[in-house]
C-alpha cells in the first residue's frame, strides 16, 4: 500500500503504508544514529535521546521488589540499562569499588536531570554491585531441559565470569566460600536447584565482599514463560516447570536480606505466585512519564530534527493514543485524555528514516484463532469499533496461561477474552479498566494498519460473508472496467450485491474492508481514508487504478435507517475534491457512492470526471436492475436531476 501522509487533521489516514514519503526536510540522516541498542552510554549520545533519568528517583520511591510490564518499544530495557549504569559501582584492579566521584561514567550523568538533586545523586550513584539478567537470551527451547541448558549458557555463565573475583574475597567467611566455590568451576555440572538459587547466592557474596547490598535487574522476565505457553509443541508440564523455575529464582532473591533492589521488566504482567513480596505495575501507572515519549518530548524532537509544525501534528495523530491510567475514588482506572504516550521505537524509526514500524509482536501463535468461527468477529469489533473483555486478575496467572495454551489446540474452544487480552498487553489495544471489565480500542492508525492486515490478509472476509473467489474476481474486474459507460456501473453494483448476498455488513466500517482489501491485493495503488466530521463519521475508500492512473473515491452507506434520504443524499451531495488533489499523477477521477440495505439491495451512483474537466454521471440499483438516471454531461460539476 502506498501512503497518504499528505493529509491534514480534517482527513485522517486509516490505512497507511510502511513507507512514508520524504515530504519534509530533516536535520539528521539515517546514518547519524541507530535504534538497535538499549545501552545508556550509546542511547544518551543520540539526537533522538530524551532525558528520562529522573525515572531512577521515582523508581526508588516505590516498593524495592518491583515488576513493571508494558508493550515492547516503550524503553523498558533502556530504562533498566540506565538504572544499571547509574547504580553499578566501578572496580579498580583489585576488584574493589572506586570512589563514585572518580568514576569514568560520572561526566555522562552530570548533565542529566538526575544530577539536579545532588543529595539523592550521591546517595545512590555508583555504590552497588548489580546482577543483570536478560531472559530473552534464553531461546530456542522446546522443553524444560533445553531451557535449563540455555539459561546456564546465556545467563549464569556470564555472571560466573564477571563475578568470579568473589571466591578470593577476604570479606566472605571461609566456610561459606568452601561450600559454594564449586559453582565457579568451569566443569561444574549445574542442577535445576543450583541454577535457580545462584542469583540469590551471588547477591549474598557480592554484598559481603563490597559491604553493601546488591541490586538484581531481570529484563524480559516473562519471555520464557509466555513463549512456552504460546508454543503448542511444548508440553503443558514443561511450560509449568519453566514458570515455576523463574518463580523460584525470583522468590529466592526476594528472601535474600542482602537484596537492595529487585527490578523486573516484561511485556505481560505475569504473577509469580511464590514471590509474595513482589509488587506489580504497568508502564501506564505511576511511572508513565518515564516510558515512551510524551507530547512535550515530541515537541523537543520536532525542534531537534527541524520538523515543520504540520509534520509534528501528523506524527502525533498517527502514532498517539496510549493513555496514562489514573485511579479514581471508586478504584476505576481511567485514561487521562490530557496525557498521551507514544511508542519510543515507532517515533525514533520515523525520525530516522521517515518510515513507520511498530515493534509489537508476541501474538503470532494466536493469529490462527482469528477466524470467522472462533475469535475473528470479536477481534474485528475491537479493531473497527471497541469491545469488552472480562479480566479476573490484574496479572496473568498460571491458570490463564494454561487456558490460552489449550485454546491453541485445533479441537479446543478458543478463550477469546484471553486472546484479546494478549493483544492488548502487547500494545495492540489500549484499555479503559473498570473493576474486572476492560474496554479495548485501537490506540492509533499505525497499530490499526497492522491489526487489519492480520485479519483481512487471510480468508477471513470470504469465510465471514460467504462469498467465493469468483465473486471477488468479478468485483475486482468490475472496478477495473469502471468507465464512462453507465453499464460499467451496473457491473460494479451487481458485483457488490454478490459479495453480500449471504450476509450484509453491520455498518460502513465493516463494509469498508470487504471493498478495500481485494483491490489492495489486485493491480491498484490503494489508499484508505477515514474522514471525521463534527456530527457523524463517513467511511471512505480511495484507490488509484494503475492501468490508467484513475483515482476512485468510495462513499459508503450501509443499512441506513432512512433509505430514501440516504439515496437522495447519495445523488445530490456535491462532489468531493480533496483526495484527488492530494494524490500525485492522477488523470481521470471517479466518485463512487454505494448504499447497501439490510435486505442487500444495492444503490450505486457515480460521477466520472475526465482530465479535461468533463463529467459523466449515472446511477443504478439492483432491485430491478434498472437505472435511476443516467446521462452524459459536459459540466465540470456533478450532473444531478
Amino acid at each position: 500500500m502506498s501512503s497518504l501522509l499528505a493529509t491534514l487533521l480534517s482527513i485522517s489516514p486509516k490505512f497507511m503504508s510502511i513507507n512514508l514519503p520524504l515530504m519534509f526536510p530533516q536535520k539528521y540522516v539515517a546514518e547519524d544514529f541507530t535504534i538497535n541498542t538499549t545501552e545508556f552510554y550509546i542511547v544518551s549520545t543520540l539526537p533522538s535521546y530524551i532525558d528520562k533519568t529522573w525515572f531512577i528517583h521515582d523508581l526508588l520511591t516505590l516498593p524495592r521488589h518491583l515488576a513493571v510490564s508494558g508493550p515492547k518499544g516503550f524503553s523498558k530495557s533502556t530504562n533498566l540499562n540506565t538504572l544499571k549504569a547509574f547504580l553499578e559501582l566501578e572496580l579498580d584492579e583489585n576488584n574493589n569499588a572506586i570512589n563514585p566521584r572518580h568514576t569514568q561514567k560520572l561526566p555522562m550523568f552530570q548533565n542529566q536531570k538526575i544530577f539536579s538533586d545532588k543529595t539523592f545523586f550521591w546517595r545512590h550513584f555508583a555504590l552497588r554491585p548489580v546482577i543483570h539478567l536478560d531472559l530473552r537470551s534464553v531461546n530456542n527451547t522446546t522443553n524444560f531441559d533445553e531451557f535449563l541448558k540455555s539459561f546456564e549458557v546465556n545467563c549464569i555463565k556470564p555472571l560466573v565470569s564477571k563475578f568470579n573475583y568473589v571466591i578470593n574475597s577476604s570479606n566472605i567467611p571461609d566456610w561459606k566460600l568452601k561450600k559454594k566455590r564449586k559453582l565457579f568451576s568451569k566443569d561444574f555440572l549445574w542442577t535445576n536447584t543450583d541454577l535457580s538459587n545462584f542469583p540469590a547466592t551471588l547477591v549474598d557474596f557480592l554484598s559481603q565482599h563490597h559491604s553493601t547490598k546488591a541490586v538484581v535487574l531481570i529484563d524480559n522476565y516473562d519471555y520464557p514463560i509466555s513463549k512456552s505457553y504460546l508454543d503448542p509443541h511444548i508440553t503443558e508440564s514443561d511450560s509449568d516447570e519453566i514458570m515455576e523455575f523463574i518463580e523460584r529464582l525470583v522468590t529466592m532473591v526476594t528472601k535474600q536480606r542482602s537484596t537492595y533492589l529487585l527490578f523486573l521488566t516484561g511485556i505481560l504482567g505475569i504473577e509469580l505466585e511464590g514471590a509474595l513480596k513482589l509488587h506489580y505495575e504497568t508502564i501506564f501507572d505511576s511511572l508513565y512519564s518515564s516510558y515512551g515519549f510524551l507530547e512535550s518530548d515530541l515537541e523537543i524532537l520536532g525542534n531537534v530534527f527541524e520538523l515543520p509544525p504540520d509534520e509534528v501534528k501528523i506524527l502525533k495523530m498517527y502514532h498517539g493514543g496510549y493513555r496514562h491510567h489514573e485511579t479514581s475514588e471508586n478504584d476505576i482506572f481511567i485514561r487521562n485524555p490530557k496525557i498521551r504516550m507514544y511508542n519510543t521505537y515507532s517515533i525514533v524509526t520515523y525520525l530516522q528514516s521517515k518510515q513507520s514500524s511498530i515493534p509489537f509482536g508476541g501474538v503470532d501463535a494466536v493469529i490462527p484463532l482469528l477466524t470467522h468461527n472462533k475469535c475473528g468477529p470479536r477481534f474485528e469489533h475491537c479493531v473497527l469499533d471497541e469491545c469488552h473483555i472480562l479480566v479476573r486478575s490484574d496479572q496473568w496467572v498460571q491458570k490463564d496461561l494454561l487456558q490460552l495454551k489449550i485454546s491453541l489446540y485445533p479441537e479446543s474452544r478458543a478463550d477469546c477474552d484471553l486472546v484479546l487480552r494478549l493483544f492488548a498487553d502487547n500494545g495492540f489495544f489500549s484499555a479503559k479498566i473498570s473493576h474486572e471489565l476492560r474496554t479495548l480500542s485501537v490506540p492509533n492508525f499505525e497499530v490499526k494498519v497492522r491489526l487489519m492486515d492480520y485479519l483481512y490478509k487471510s480468508s477471513y472476509l470470504k469465510d465471514r460473508y460467504g462469498y467465493s473467489e469468483r465473486d471477488e474476481r468479478r468485483y475486482v474486474l468490475a472496478m477495473e472496467n469502471l468507465g464512462e459507460n453507465v453499464a460499467t456501473l451496473k457491473d460494479v453494483v451487481i458485483s457488490v450485491q454478490n459479495l453480500f448476498r449471504k450476509m450484509v455488513p453491520e455498518g460502513e466500517e465493516f463494509m469498508q474492508p470487504v471493498l478495500f482489501y481485494p483491490l489492495d491485493a489486485a493491480d491498484f495503488a490503494s489508499y484508505q481514508i477515514q474522514k471525521y466530521t463534527s456530527s457523524s463519521s463517513n467511511y471512505d475508500i480511495f484507490v488509484k487504478r494503475k492501468r490508467d492512473s484513475t483515482g476512485i473515491l468510495f462513499k459508503l452507506r450501509c443499512k441506513p435507517d432512512d433509505l430514501g434520504r440516504a439515496v437522495e443524499e447519495m445523488k445530490k451531495s456535491p462532489p468531493s475534491d480533496g483526495p484527488f488533489d492530494m494524490i500525485p499523477g492522477l488523470k481521470d477521477s471517479i466518485e463512487l457512492r454505494l448504499v447497501v440495505t439490510a435486505e442487500n439491495r444495492v444503490f450505486g451512483f457515480y460521477n466520472y470526471t475526465r482530465l479535461d474537466g468533463k463529467s459523466i454521471c449515472g446511477a443504478w440499483q439492483t432491485k430491478d436492475n434498472s437505472t435511476l438516471h443516467g446521462n452524459n454531461a459536459t459540466s465540470t460539476k456533478c450532473c444531478r436531476k
